[in-house]
């Protein structure tokens, strides 16, 4: 299973909400979710090795949700640039065959080793052969480097991103 952005209040024990309340989510994942004060959106670069292999991945991030990870369950990887959504600089939860991330939008299509990687762990706990992708994965890897590329000057030049924006 693989959520994204702030669908993880579905899927983690309980969401603190600004005004006070809170609910309960299904518990399926040993987490916790508060709700931050101000929403905030910016590219984010997410490293793991969560997945057999390590990956860069880049994507948009709308950040509405800390999430405060249990002890069963552990990041999808490190922020190398951007918000992680724990406050402490890491992303997304991995925990057996559930992925969460806060990378929106087309995360498969910028990164698509993400998306193969993805379902090779589906393919292989229903015992299904795998044949590999594109190896060079050429197009997408140039896509890929000119996002990171506009990233790195927007992160020399002109933002001042922080991990964690302070805010609980």
């Amino acid at each position: 299973m693989v959520a994204i952005g702030t669908s993880i209040a579905i899927f983690a024990k309980e969401t603190k909400r600004r005004r006070g309340d809170s609910f309960t989510g299904l518990g399926l994942i040993d987490a916790g979710c508060t709700e931050l004060r101000t929403a905030y959106s910016n590219d984010a670069v997410l490293v793991t090795e969560s997945l057999g292999q390590r990956m860069e991945i880049v994507g948009g991030q709308i950040q509405m949700l800390r999430v405060d990870l249990g002890a069963s369950a552990e990041a999808l990887g490190a922020i190398e640039y951007g918000y992680g959504n724990d406050g402490r600089g890491l992303e997304g939860i991995r925990r057996n065959n559930f992925i969460h991330t806060n990378l929106l939008g087309p995360v498969f299509v910028k990164n698509p080793w993400f998306a193969e990687a993805v379902l090779r762990l589906a393919c292989e706990r229903r015992g299904l052969e795998v044949r590999p992708g594109s190896p060079e994965w050429a197009l997408e890897r140039r896509s890929n480097a000119e996002i990171r590329r506009f990233i790195d000057l927007k992160a020399e030049k002109y933002d001042r991103t922080r991990l964690y924006n302070g805010e609980d």
